[in-house]
């Protein structure tokens, strides 16, 4: 043996320091052939047939053609270091050599030797049984995936517990099924607090809470609670709420930079409550809620800059403009003055009230407007008079609704002008969005010419879009629209709404510092259903007081930008919308301007089509939406 190693050190010119690599190679080779000697039960015939592979296989070892005093280039690593190619390239003539299940055994020993028993007992149940390797796989992959989730923080908690509208003895449910994901209710409960402003800035009284802007009322419920005045009443309900749109950095008045900007303006999520209190909607109650608006449009600095907000009173309907603007009559135009029996000459007047223009189209409500006023031309069709007065006229106004009342129940499953008892009619955002989808059917049920139909539910969807606008087509478009109804239907005036977008929308939109679909009052509309649902479901009920202010916090827990920006949003397709569009939606026009977005970049077509998605967040729970996008080439 010890001959055998000199031959083998003098043939290789190993050095001293490396002589165990060749008494290792060579101890190897010889107990590798004992035991095939052995197999063969020392027959050499026996042994040369079943090892003729193995013996034409040479020995390759190591060669030292010089024995220099010290290795050059770079230092050497120890195996650990070594990076996985490397270590395949430096086991493999040991993988090639050894069978497999001899390098398994000799791990397992190799790490009970070192003391790591678990390893080692792992080890051999791996190679004693195949289908175990692929259960410890999984179980090791799903060991990693739960180490991986990580605890939420109070913060985003409390986004899951105001999005899923949990009470507190159902989060603790939660909590005790999985601690280690989800914090228990005192962390989230400071949370709260934090989202809350100063005690001071808060004033809750019986019938009243504010927060030192847009007005709505409802009629609400009747709770058994006892006011302190006997002629206070919690049976109407009139609302400010705000939304803030986009905040910039501006030299001398011009805008250089788009620090942030609403991506649901049409959404709840980011609509803060101002003033709520339980009084009837009137006309002195609107000019004292828009005044009271109007002061809080303050600057404050702040070192060297100064920060300054631009309200515009965009979340309002018709009654509330005509409140604003001393308008007595409905059937006047409070942008013209011009009253209905003039819509239909087309007068496009010079002398307007400019600050008129501010208040917008009331996206939300024109739909439903535009939609009755299809339906009470389709009504006095047989007549054609805009007025039915005598008993036997009337008897035919009303025959031809009942007989449309019932078309529209049986073909589009719609109940058309039906009363609700202390809410109106069923002519909601829903049914007069059914009404424009199906131009068709609606135009065979009412008789209203179909192209009529058609080029209303363009601008409406046009306007609702959150595109900018060409104002010149859209102007173009509307007027033509204008001269088809008059063409058609010049018996039958137009209403004050429809009046307003096709004359005036052209105006509007080219005043509005942002695309006109930004500016809808849609988050007014779904705080009304907010508020019912809140004060039911998450309010004290034995004080007025204490009821008020439980729905006042809710308020603003929901509108919380923080904890709204946490929220998942809910993504609804819809087709692209590509008329009169001078621009993208939501996006700066100006070449100085340019907009910051926190979220990975995307291809063009993607942004468009998450715009679109954001516009729709809450489109469920308003009581009108806005309608589907389609596309028309003509104005691309």
């Amino acid at each position: 043996m010890k001959s055998e190693n000199e031959k083998l050190v003098k043939i290789t010119k190993c050095p001293d320091s490396e002589k165990s690599v060749i008494s290792r190679a060579l101890r190897l080779f010889k107990s590798e052939f004992k035991k095939k000697w052995t197999a063969a039960s020392y027959k050499e015939e026996r042994f040369l047939k079943h090892n003729e592979q193995w013996i034409t296989v040479s020995i390759q070892l190591p060669y030292w053609s010089v024995q220099p005093t010290e290795k050059p280039g770079r230092p050497t690593k120890t195996f650990e270091e070594l990076s996985d190619r490397s270590k395949r390239r430096k086991t493999k003539e040991l993988r090639e050599q050894i069978p497999v299940e001899e390098l398994t055994y000799a791990a397992g020993v190799s790490q009970r030797t070192s003391g790591n028993t678990d390893a080692s007992k792992i080890i051999k149940e791996i190679a004693s049984i195949s289908t175990r390797a692929t259960e410890i796989r999984k179980s090791i992959t799903s060991a990693q995936k739960q180490a991986l989730v990580k605890k939420y923080t109070p913060q985003e908690a409390l986004s899951i517990f105001v999005e899923g509208n949990f009470t507190r003895r159902q989060w603790e449910v939660i909590h005790i099924s999985n601690k280690s994901l989800y914090p228990c209710y005192s962390l989230m409960k400071k949370a709260k607090s934090e989202c809350y402003p100063d005690k001071e800035s808060m004033q809750v009284t019986e019938t009243c809470y504010e927060i030192q802007l847009q007005a709505r009322g409802s009629q609400q419920t009747e709770y058994k609670q006892r006011f302190t005045n006997s002629t206070d009443s919690d049976a109407n309900i009139f609302q400010s709420t705000l939304v803030p749109l986009r905040l910039v950095v501006s030299v001398d008045g011009e805008t250089k930079k788009i620090i942030w900007q609403n991506p649901v303006p049409s959404s709840a999520r980011f609509c803060r409550p101002i003033r709520i209190r339980f009084i009837n909607e009137s006309k002195d109650v609107i000019q004292d809620e828009i005044a009271y608006v109007r002061e809080t449009e303050v600057s404050t600095s702040n070192g060297p800059g100064k920060i300054k907000h631009r309200i515009m009173l965009t979340m309002v309907d018709g009654k509330v403009c005509n409140a604003a603007t001393d308008t007595a009559s409905t059937m006047r135009c409070y942008i013209c003055g011009h009253f209905s029996k003039d819509f239909n000459k087309l007068i496009k007047s010079k002398e307007v009230n400019v600050e008129a223009l501010k208040f917008g189209l009331s996206i939300l409500h024109a739909r439903i407007r535009f939609f009755e006023s299809l339906l009470h031309l389709a009504y006095k069709l047989p007549l054609k008079k805009w007025q039915a007065r005598s008993d036997e006229e009337k008897k035919v106004v009303k025959e031809k609704k009942e007989e449309i009342q019932r078309a529209f129940k049986k073909e589009l499953g719609l109940l058309v002008d039906v009363p609700k008892a202390g809410v109106g009619n069923t002519n909601d955002g829903n049914t007069s969005r059914k009404f424009f989808d199906e131009p068709e059917c609606s135009s065979r049920i009412t008789g209203i010419n179909l192209d009529l139909i058609r080029r209303f539910k363009v601008i409406l969807e046009v306007i609702s879009s959150g595109y900018s606008i060409d104002a010149e087509k859209y102007d173009a478009y509307a007027l033509e629209t204008a001269k088809m109804y008059k063409d058609l239907y010049g018996w039958h005036p137009m209403s004050p709404t429809v009046h307003k977008v096709l004359m005036h929308g052209a105006l509007i939109i080219s005043n509005a510092i942002l695309p006109i679909g930004n500016l809808s009052e849609e988050a007014a509309e779904v705080r009304n259903k907010h508020f019912r649902q809140y004060r039911l479901n998450f309010a004290r009920k034995f004080s007025q007081v204490k009821c008020n202010r439980d729905i006042l916090n809710r308020l603003l827990l929901s509108s919380d930008p923080y904890l709204s920006s946490c929220r998942p949003r809910q993504h609804k397709k819809k087709e692209a919308v590509n008329l009169m569009i001078a621009g993208k939606p939501n996006l700066p026009q100006t070449e100085n301007e340019s907009y910051e977005n926190t979220e990975e970049e995307k291809t063009d077509e993607e942004e468009d089509e998450a715009d679109e998605e954001e516009d729709e967040a809450d489109e469920d729970e308003a009581v009108e939406d806005e309608a589907d996008g389609e596309e028309d080439e003509q104005f691309v």
